[in-house]
């Protein structure tokens, strides 16, 4: 199992481990641990292998589709010609896209957390911060204009947007 886990072509290859040990708890719990999905022990029937097996692969196929589906945001988020961000809950800065690094001249490492509002015009700083908390303590959309620096140096005004991301539970 390990070795599969760690190969990079084979990674994501759904593993069932099949013992002929009935109740061969330490080797399951081994197994499981080392990377395996999924486990059938002796007695078994073809038929539950089967389901088993085909249940295995459908979670692989949806996982590699959500991959591909998160690379494909990514991808079109970086090349955005716009400046994005994404925050936590915490209301510290998680990313900043390709867009806005450019922008202002810094590296992600900056502007992670509050790093953010170093760049943003003194004389804006405050408003611009009680719009950005108000929004997160009440879970709604905001829009606000400041001054944000630039790379070299000179300030120019930004219309931010900021919309709250729920679960499907609908928890913040």
């Amino acid at each position: 199992c390990r070795l599969i886990r760690a190969d990079a072509d084979l990674f994501r290859t759904p593993l069932l481990l099949v013992s002929a040990l009935h109740k061969d708890t330490a080797t399951l719990v081994e197994g499981l641990r080392a990377g395996a999905d999924d486990y059938l022990e002796s007695p078994y029937d073809s038929l539950r292998l089967v389901a088993k097996a085909a249940h295995l692969i459908e979670m692989g196929s949806a996982a590699s589709a959500l991959q591909e589906s998160e690379e494909r945001f990514r991808l079109m988020a970086e090349a955005a010609p716009v400046m994005l961000w994404m925050a936590g809950a915490d209301k510290l800065c998680t990313h900043f896209n390709r867009g806005w690094l450019e922008f202002t001249g810094r590296t992600l490492e900056e502007e992670l957390g509050d790093g953010w509002t170093e760049r943003v015009h003194q004389d804006d700083l405050e408003r611009c911060l009680e719009i950005y908390n108000s929004a997160f303590d009440n879970h709604i959309d905001f829009r606000m204009e400041y001054r944000l620096q630039r790379f070299d140096g000179e300030y120019r005004w930004v219309l931010d947007t900021g919309v709250p991301r729920f679960m499907r539970d609908r928890c913040f």
